[in-house]
């Protein structure tokens, strides 16, 4: 969440690595507010679900591999949980 709102405290928690990315993460977010499309201009494409299922964009610092596609965030992230839960 803090990549997202803005830390209140007098000193930020991030390096220089995290602060970029939450400057990508913010630009990316209000780029999907505006537009509909989470992605704003120059920075890296966000793969369309119609015609790529299961490819999601996923950001990260450059010492954690820097931004790429991902193809197994439904299953690092365990989305197969929610397939159990009953609807209603």
């Amino acid at each position: 969440m803090q990549c997202l709102f803005r830390h209140f405290g007098p000193t930020s928690p991030f390096d220089a690595q995290q602060r970029a990315l939450s400057r990508q993460m913010v630009r990316c977010r209000g780029s999907f507010v505006r537009d509909g499309v989470p992605c704003a201009a120059g920075r890296p494409h966000v793969p369309d679900q119609r015609t790529r299922p299961g490819q999601v964009l996923s950001l990260r610092t450059a010492p954690a591999g820097g931004n790429a596609i991902d193809t197994r965030v439904g299953e690092t992230h365990r989305w197969d949980l929610w397939d159990t839960v009953p609807a209603g």
